[in-house]
């Protein structure tokens, strides 16, 4: 695969998780409007 971006492993690496990051949110806020929450979020 070819590195679209030149940057180091460290700038790839914060993209990533800045990446990881904003897909876990729309996850979050779409299961939270849409559908139950998840077992883990469920208060006991």
């Amino acid at each position: 695969m070819m590195p679209l971006l030149k940057g180091t492993k460290v700038e790839y690496g914060q993209l990533l998780r800045l990446l990881m990051l904003a897909q876990n949110e729309a996850l979050n806020e779409r299961s939270t409007k849409s559908a139950p929450p998840a077992p883990a979020f469920t208060a006991q």
